[in-house]
C-alpha cells in the first residue's frame, strides 16, 4: 500500500476523539498517526493538521483533501457509504475511506475516521522532509447525514501535485467524476486546501421543479427548492 503524502491552529470540538503522532521513519519523512476514541460511543471525524517548519505552522487542512483523486483512482481507496467503524488491519496497511464533508454550504472530500468506543487506529503519512513535522493536529467530529450520489470537479494540481511530490506518474480520474458517498456535517468550520466543486448527482434541480409544477406536487416543489439551495 503506498504511503499517503500531502504536505502542501486546528479547531477545538466536543471531546471524544484524540490524535497524536510519532516518527515511524524520520529519515524517510514518515510519521505514524494514532487516532483514539475515548468516548463510550462510536464517533466519526476528520484529522486536521498542519506542517511545522522554521518555527511556523503552514497549511492546516484535512488529511486526504489534497490528493483524494489519486487515492480514489489509483490506490483503490473508496468513498464510504455506511457509518461503520474502520477495520484495523495494521499500521502498514491501514487506510480509511474517503467521505464528503460539509459545514454550512461548503463541501470537500477527505479521509473519514469512524472508531468504536475505546478503539485506537494507526496509519502512516509521508512527506515530512526538509526539517518539517506535523503540528496543530486535532480531530473534528462529524455527524452522518445521508448516502447519495455526487459529481466532483477537482483541480488538476490534486493529481499532478502528488506526482511531483512523490516522483510518480499516476493516472487521474475523469474530471468531473461521479461517486456514491456518505455525507457528513462537521461540528466546526474547517477550511480545505482545495475547495472542489461537489454537487448532488442525478436529476437536475430544474427538472425536479418543472415536473413538480406540472404535477402540482408541493412536496416535489419543496425538494426542488432544497436541491437548489444545497447546490448553490
Amino acid at each position: 500500500m503506498p504511503i499517503h503524502s500531502e504536505i502542501i491552529p486546528a479547531l477545538k470540538t466536543r471531546p471524544g476523539m484524540d490524535v497524536t503522532w510519532e516518527w515511524y521513519d524520520k529519515k524517510g519523512g514518515v510519521v505514524k498517526w494514532i487516532v483514539e476514541n475515548k468516548s463510550s460511543i462510536t464517533l466519526s471525524g476528520i484529522l486536521v493538521r498542519g506542517v511545522l517548519q522554521n518555527k511556523s505552522i503552514h497549511e492546516t487542512y484535512p488529511f486526504g483533501n489534497a490528493f483524494f483523486p489519486v487515492y480514489y483512482h489509483d490506490f483503490s481507496e473508496i468513498f464510504n457509504k455506511t457509518p461503520s467503524p474502520l477495520k484495523n488491519t495494521g499500521v502498514k496497511s491501514n487506510a480509511p475511506n474517503l467521505g464528503i464533508f460539509s459545514f454550512k454550504k461548503e463541501r470537500f472530500a477527505a479521509f473519514l475516521f469512524t472508531l468504536s468506543a475505546g478503539e485506537n487506529y494507526e496509519m502512516l503519512e509521508g512527506g515530512f522532509i526538509d526539517n518539517t513535522e506535523p503540528a496543530a493536529e486535532k480531530m473534528v467530529l462529524a455527524d452522518y447525514i445521508k448516502t447519495t450520489s455526487f459529481e466532483i470537479s477537482y483541480k488538476e494540481e490534486q493529481c499532478k501535485g502528488y506526482d511531483k511530490q512523490t516522483n510518480t506518474n499516476y493516472k487521474c480520474p475523469e474530471n468531473p467524476f461521479k461517486v456514491t458517498s456518505s455525507l457528513w456535517e462537521l461540528s466546526s468550520e474547517v477550511k480545505p486546501l482545495f475547495a472542489d466543486k461537489i454537487v448532488f448527482s442525478g436529476e437536475s434541480c430544474k427538472n425536479i421543479f418543472e415536473n413538480a409544477i406540472v404535477a402540482g406536487n408541493n412536496n416535489e416543489m419543496l425538494r426542488a427548492l432544497m436541491c437548489m439551495y444545497e447546490n448553490q
